[in-house]
């Protein structure tokens, strides 16, 4: 991954943020559920997308059984922040839901349909 493209994507990301955070104020009221949900999800979204790089560099390197747990550990960060979100309240979980994803949202936007062509 370049880093101008991960740039690129971690600016459009925060648009989207801020744009998601907008609306749910707008519709829902300032309430504290509503951005925290946005957050944790949005937090989650992005640590896992670097983790994903960094995953992928071991398993093609010589480290490939803790890429491996590593893999692991991305899902099971995932089920944690939900069980968290989950017992904070319903309006949590679906702004958590929309923090993540969005990133795939801000993935299409920067690579494009193609994905990662010209790479």
């Amino acid at each position: 991954m370049r880093m101008d493209k991960n740039k690129k994507l971690v600016c459009v990301y925060a648009g989207y943020i801020l744009l998601a955070s907008m609306i749910s104020i707008l519709t829902g009221g300032l309430k504290s559920q509503l951005l925290l949900g946005l957050f944790i999800g949005s937090l989650t979204a992005l640590i896992n997308y670097f983790l994903l790089g960094f995953t992928v560099r071991m398993i093609l390197g010589k480290l490939k059984i803790l890429g491996v747990q590593f893999f692991i550990l991305r899902y099971v960060l995932y089920l944690l922040t939900a069980y968290i979100c989950m017992r904070i309240g319903n309006s949590t979980v679906i702004m958590y839901a929309v923090g993540a994803v969005g990133l795939s949202v801000a993935i299409l936007i920067t690579y494009g349909i193609g994905g990662m062509k010209e790479q």
